[in-house]
């Protein structure tokens, strides 16, 4: 798999070749589906990677087998949810499949396996980009914990949850407006993701970075969730 997709930087690059100025704006719709994807038989962690001009990171320098944190490339779905269910995988996604064949799993693990951000747009310095949404879903493991349980690892409580964090940074400042979005929450009833959901992140506004992050009540949980169809506004100056 190509390391890196960047085909808006390839873009407004050729533009520097012509005479005047040049200026675009559209929508950037990232969905994952690489041409190359008949190579991957499930995931792909082996380096970060790329699509409509924005790197989606890990912390992975293809050296190793290990899987380190940040962006991880899947293909893999799993919909039993049940007592004592084991998911083939830890990075199945909660559906039956992608919105379309592949998507990412973002899994947090501690600080020194983190990249330093998780979305860069690659191609800041030629004008600005504003994010629009994404598609968020749990992974069948942590859906399936959240229900019932796993190893010594309760189901959820009352009270318990598991949340979703995007920040932005723009000109090396984090921005104070995030946008948030509850993965799991039992307030009087469980409420699970296990569909595809559209999450809101225009209130962000313009960024450089996109960072995740993942918390809980819980300390004993797997830190993962699933991510598809990234849209943005591009604005494009030269």
């Amino acid at each position: 798999m190509k390391k890196i997709y960047i085909v808006l930087l390839a873009a407004v690059l050729a533009t520097a070749c012509l005479k005047g100025s040049y200026e675009s704006n559209y929508n950037a719709v990232c969905n994952f589906e690489f041409v190359d994807i008949q190579n991957i038989d499930s995931i792909y962690h082996k380096n970060s990677f790329g699509e409509g001009g924005f790197i989606f990171c890990n912390k992975n320098d293809g050296t190793s087998e290990d899987i380190k944190g940040g962006f991880i490339f899947s293909m893999l779905c799993d919909t039993t949810y049940k007592a004592g269910h084991v998911s083939r995988s830890p990075f199945c996604v909660a559906d039956t499949t992608a919105i379309g064949k592949c998507f990412l799993v973002y899994w947090q693990q501690d600080e020194a396996s983190m990249p330093e951000h998780d979305i860069v747009f690659a191609s800041s310095q030629y004008g600005t980009v504003t994010p629009k949404n994404c598609y968020i879903n749990n992974t069948n493991e942590v859906a399936n914990i959240a229900m019932f349980g796993k190893d010594g690892v309760p189901a959820f409580a009352e009270g318990d949850y598991l949340k979703l964090t995007v920040s932005a940074t723009l000109n090396n400042v984090v921005k104070e407006k995030k946008a948030e979005i509850f993965l799991v929450k039992y307030e009087g009833t469980l409420k699970v993701l296990t569909d595809w959901t559209k999450f809101d992140i225009s209130g962000l506004g313009d960024f450089d970075y996109l960072d995740f992050n993942l918390s809980s009540n819980r300390s004993d949980l797997p830190m993962r969730c699933c991510m598809d169809l990234f849209v943005v506004q591009v604005a494009i100056k030269q």
